[in-house]
């Protein structure tokens, strides 16, 4: 009787990171972008991932992703390879792979098992190489060597010489000798000098000041500027109901005093100056969120979406009061992290955030905004408001 090696896998592994895949927006991205199709061991699994992957460039979100997948296998003809849609629909029942450590272990595993078997394959060939190679031995032996380095690198292109760098970045310039200055206008001049034209795609900007000194009314007018020039604008606020922020809003584009809008003492010619600020707010193309005090997953979830229905630009409202299921020791700590995911956001998006961050009100302590170096990492201009006095 034959012994027949079984290659390295893990069928459990795969089916817990479909089923949160299929269920949670962010597992979907994080694993997405931690494997590939071809890790995956069963051939039914590398099926259905592959059209999870495929989606999942197009901005399908888990809540979708079941039926989509279904219906992407179904026009390729390939669904009942896979079980049909009950095969599918079963993965639902499966332990699914959340949270990101989670995650980053359970696809760290699987791509070790995907090289495992990749390292076999070369081995055998090798092998093979070897009984046949005749008079070419030392060219059979460098054929080999060049083969395991790829399956250490991990990909083959891992490095790029200068000379194409060079070539690639010579374009980049020339194409950017002619092309329309792309930055969105902040409607605030000087800011926009200091932005080299204004908000730019993948660019990090941190408006930071003590409390009550107005950084939330600068939002709200410097949004408002930028959705009265046609662009889309995504307010997330965490610490303001969305009816607060809309009650900023009117009583800016209405020239109003904003107590007088929510004690409703106004007189005619006031009402018909907030009935013509709404004719025109009505036209903006802006998003605000409806709940409050989110997590940090549901932050980057609720970033997802807005960037899926064509916002071109995000304010976050602010920095402290986004929660975190991580524990940290202290606040530094957790303020650099949730920065840093913020940060990887804004790459992945391609589109400009703006996010507001609070300066501890004692003067000793000032220097919680600068983390130590740790904040300036990740954006590139921190804006801090003062009032008469230095602090």
């Amino acid at each position: 009787m034959k012994n027949f090696l079984i290659l390295p896998n893990d069928i459990n592994l795969e089916k817990s990171l479909i089923a949160g895949s299929l269920m949670f927006d962010d597992a979907l991205q994080h694993t997405v972008e931690s494997i590939s199709y071809a890790d995956f061991y069963h051939l039914a699994h590398q099926t259905i991932f592959k059209a999870i992957c495929e989606l999942y460039e197009q901005n399908i979100f888990a809540t979708d992703m079941l039926s989509m997948v279904i219906a992407n296998l179904n026009s390729q003809g390939r669904l009942e390879e896979v079980g049909g849609a009950a095969g599918i629909a079963r993965f639902l029942d499966e332990p699914a792979t959340i949270g990101d450590k989670a995650i980053f272990i359970a696809t760290k595993k699987l791509k070790t098992y995907s090289l495992l078997r990749k390292t076999i394959l070369v081995c055998n060939n090798a092998v093979y190489k070897c009984a046949s190679a005749n008079g070419n031995g030392l060219e059979v032996i460098e054929s080999i060597q060049q083969e395991i380095l790829k399956l250490g690198m991990g990909v083959e292109d891992d490095v790029v010489p200068i000379s194409k760098l060079t070539e690639e970045s010579i374009e980049r310039y020339d194409k950017a000798r002619f092309a329309k200055n792309d930055a969105i206008p902040t409607g605030f001049p000087t800011l926009d000098l200091l932005l080299g034209g204004g908000l730019k795609k993948s660019k990090l900007i941190i408006i930071a000041a003590r409390p009550s000194v107005g950084k939330t009314a600068f939002m709200c007018s410097m949004a408002a500027n930028i959705a009265k020039k046609g662009f889309r604008v995504a307010i997330l606020s965490l610490e303001m109901l969305n009816t607060e922020i809309d009650d900023r809003l009117n009583s800016m584009e209405a020239g109003i005093n904003g107590m007088c809008l929510s004690l409703g003492k106004l007189n005619q010619e006031e009402w018909d100056k907030l009935l013509e600020a709404a004719d025109r707010k009505s036209l903006w193309k802006m998003y605000i969120n409806k709940s409050v005090k989110l997590m940090l997953n549901e932050v980057k979830r609720m970033m997802r979406r807005m960037v899926s229905i064509g916002c071109q630009v995000i304010f976050i409202d602010q920095l402290s009061q986004i929660g975190c299921e991580e524990k940290f020791a202290t606040d530094f700590a957790k303020n650099s992290f949730i920065v840093e995911e913020i940060h990887n956001m804004k790459l992945e998006l391609n589109v400009p955030i703006v996010l507001l961050a609070q300066i501890n009100r004692d003067v000793e302590k000032r220097a919680d905004i600068l983390l130590k170096g740790t904040i300036e990492r990740f954006c590139v201009l921190i804006k801090v408001f003062k009032k008469n006095i230095d602090f």
